[in-house]
């Protein structure tokens, strides 16, 4: 990989590329390490596509309305 193109990619990817490289691909922590950075990169794509909706007017979701139930 050129040099150029290193700056482009994910820190967060990075960063978990790097550990994996650690283990083995079989043992536990790799597998572990694989969900959670699974689990980081959703995190940030949605937080990512939500400020993206906010600047767009025309994919803006109208707002969920909250409906109190009486539990006895």
């Amino acid at each position: 990989m050129k040099k150029e193109e290193a700056g482009f990619r994910c820190p967060v990817g990075n960063l978990f590329m790097k550990m994996e490289g650690i283990g083995r691909d079989d043992s536990p922590l790799a597998m572990h390490l694989s969900r959670a950075a699974y689990e980081i990169l959703q995190a940030v794509k949605s937080i990512a596509e939500d400020g993206i909706s906010r600047l767009d007017p025309e994919k803006r979701q109208p707002k969920k309305k909250r409906t109190k139930i009486e539990v006895s």
